[in-house]
């Protein structure tokens, strides 16, 4: 299964990996032409196996790049239409409603562009209160108040950011 915070590193991955699959096909393929050009090719036993070898390997590579762009493709389609489990933060597909993992609901669940797009805060280690780490992040200011995700600012009443979703206090 894919996470969310490395799925455009598994995309790239993916992606060159093939690349490479299909450039080493392609050599192995050159170098079998090679052989079945070659003029001794239907008198000697030992050109005829060395070009079958090389094709096979070829078509081995040829395959093995298609898996690799298989994954690749899937890493972007789940990036496109995906949701984040919000526990163990896995991909899955939007009509999957339960993580496989840790059995979570995700039917109200993030799709992989929200959650990829909010940096949660890290607070340092021993500090309880956000609004101890910044005086404008979680807190009143005067007759402002601000998202502790993402910063935005909020109604007095809100019970949920409406820029990144999450509930305030």
């Amino acid at each position: 299964m894919y996470r969310a915070r490395n799925i455009k590193m598994l995309m790239f991955i993916n992606f060159i990996g093939a690349i490479s699959w299909y450039i080493l096909a392609i050599i192995l393929f050159r170098d079998a032409s090679k052989y079945y050009n070659n003029g001794y090719y239907y008198w000697s036993s030992g050109i005829r196996d060395a070009a079958s070898k090389l094709t096979m390997g070829g078509l081995l590579f040829l395959f093995g790049g298609s898996v690799q762009l298989a994954l690749g493709f899937s890493a972007a389609v789940l990036k496109n239409i995906g949701k984040v489990c919000p526990d163990c933060e896995r991909v899955f597909l939007s009509s999957i409603n339960v993580c496989t993992k840790c059995k979570t609901d995700l039917t109200y669940a993030k799709s992989v562009k929200e959650y990829v797009a909010v940096k949660p805060k890290i607070i340092p280690k021993g500090i309880q209160n956000i609004s101890s780490v910044s005086p404008m992040v979680g807190q009143q200011n005067g007759n402002k108040r601000f998202c502790a995700y993402c910063g935005k600012e909020l109604s007095v009443r809100a019970a949920f950011c409406q820029q990144c979703g999450n509930k305030v206090n």
